[in-house]
């Protein structure tokens, strides 16, 4: 049986580990931003046809899809998010399905098709894939940002499931290229598809309103094993995955969230679609039975910032430490498979927002139970006296093929999924939460050096010694946790 101290200590850490997620959010949001600006661009020609209707023609099949917008998504460095959506363009189709986009080469591009005479979910029509010149991977993601040409005719564009596939293949030298690079980035673009939950919940409450929903998935490592020592990325154990939400809608303050000051709480939650599997069999989720403040109560952290803990089921936490509210649900607790179907967000009863996290795109691990996705792999680097010089970092990703974990060779290819990652560190036991989290670029570093001082293990003074040290990263809108937790 584990114990209660024990219980606890991992609890109060997976908070802290959200309060470090949250932070380096902000601090990708920064670094991407720079991107910003004038920049050459791509035009973008191309037609939709077979199995859609559009709408504004004037020969409607309908038994056809129904579209009437093509959307341009920026990724930035891989990141999926509301910033994607602020800088997003739109063009309305011509009578007979025509569109033309133009691009800027600061971004890699997903194309959506969307029905904007519908409601709710139904305005999404799919995503536009485009051919590789292998059969088994199309590609979502358009690497526009290193784009070698300054036009591109992707021709028509036929329905096929939740996609639309061009009928022109993508030249791998328009983009700089290699063929196996340009299929290597299609095998891997899958978890794009999210951005469906993104166009969903942009300005459908409002108008510049969003609601993201981001799932972040936690592996558990040997923290021994991170000594001065890379471990085997096999030894990684899947532990759960918890949902993070940003707004900036401002409908609540972090005293209605919590409800102090005399103020009424205002219930804030998130229904899932069936069932869900937790790490605690006494805690049941469902349609009717949400993920909710229902016992919150606030804090303030050390750096002044309020924090919201949940100290019954301790499955909910908020913050407004970087100005709008972050909230964070089931953490620690929800066990995989993602159920398909639609998760209703609600505030003070009312329906916010919806998501949908149905299908393999979603699952954390392969059937094998192997990391799906990439894997880095720390090593501590630490002085005489146990002090943390440096943290090493090395990118894994499990091959089926050669059923074993493969170290990726050439970092180019992270650079369109992966614009930055993060290593954290964290100490709970002192009484206060003490974090540090280091953003980096993993194509251009291998080795991070953080700013505060923390020892390994037992070394040092109580309160600078790193209780959990990990890696974080996020892609396509979902978040990836590594966490080396000291016994």
């Amino acid at each position: 049986m584990k114990s209660m101290a024990k219980t606890k200590r991992l609890t109060a850490t997976l908070l802290a580990l959200s309060i470090v997620l949250i932070g380096f959010a902000i601090q990708a949001y920064g670094k991407d931003n720079a991107r910003h600006g004038p920049a050459p661009t791509l035009t973008l020609h191309g037609k939709v046809d077979d199995g859609y209707q559009v709408l504004r023609h004037h020969h409607r099949n309908a038994s056809a899809k129904p579209v009437d917008t093509v959307m341009a998504v920026p990724v930035y460095g891989g990141n999926l998010d509301s910033r994607s959506m602020l800088n997003s363009k739109a063009a309305t189709l011509k009578p007979g399905g025509a569109f033309s986009l133009s691009l800027e080469k600061n971004a890699d591009w997903l194309l959506v098709l969307m029905n904007f005479a519908a409601a709710g979910p139904d305005r999404f029509a799919g995503v536009i894939a485009f051919p590789t010149g292998d059969p088994e991977n199309t590609l979502l993601l358009l690497p526009v940002s290193t784009a070698a040409v300054s036009k591109l005719n992707i021709g028509k564009v036929d329905a096929a499931g939740d996609v639309g596939l061009a009928q022109k293949p993508i030249d791998a030298a328009d983009f700089s290229m290699t063929p196996g690079q340009l299929i290597t980035l299609a095998r891997n673009d899958d978890p794009f598809m999210n951005v469906k939950n993104l166009v969903l919940n942009f300005g459908a409450a409002a108008p510049g309103v969003f609601y993201t929903l981001r799932p972040d998935f936690q592996w558990f490592g040997d923290y021994a094993g991170i000594n001065n020592a890379f471990p085997d990325p096999a030894a990684y154990l899947y532990r759960h995955y918890n949902f993070q939400l940003d707004s900036n809608s401002g409908e609540l303050t972090i005293d209605q969230v919590c409800g102090t000051l005399g103020v009424p709480r205002v219930p804030v939650e998130l229904y899932p679609p069936a069932t869900i599997n937790t790490t605690n069999p006494s805690l049941i989720y469902d349609p009717a039975t949400p993920i909710a403040n229902d016992n919150a109560v606030c804090s303030i952290a050390a750096d002044g910032a309020v924090e919201v803990t949940e100290p019954v089921n301790g499955d909910f936490f908020a913050s407004n430490r970087y100005g709008d509210i972050s909230y964070s649900f089931g953490v620690g607790l929800l066990t995989d498979p993602i159920p398909s179907g639609l998760w209703f967000y609600k505030v003070g009863g009312l329906e916010r927002a919806w998501f949908d996290f149905g299908g393999p795109v979603y699952a954390p691990r392969t059937s094998g139970g192997q990391v799906n996705g990439f894997a880095p792999v720390i090593r501590v680097n630490t002085a005489a006296d146990g002090r943390i010089t440096s943290v090493d970092v090395r990118w894994y990703q499990y091959n089926a093929a050669t059923v074993m974990y493969e170290e990726i060779a050439d970092l180019l290819d992270l650079s369109y999924l992966i614009g930055s990652a993060g290593i954290f560190f964290e100490n709970s036991f002192s009484g206060l939460h003490r974090y540090e989290s280091v953003s980096f670029d993993p194509v251009t570093q291998t080795s991070v050096t953080p700013v505060n001082t923390w020892y390994y293990g037992t070394s040092g003074p109580a309160g600078e010694q790193a209780q959990s040290i990990g890696a974080f990263y996020p892609s396509a809108g979902l978040g990836y946790f590594f966490s080396f937790f000291r016994p």
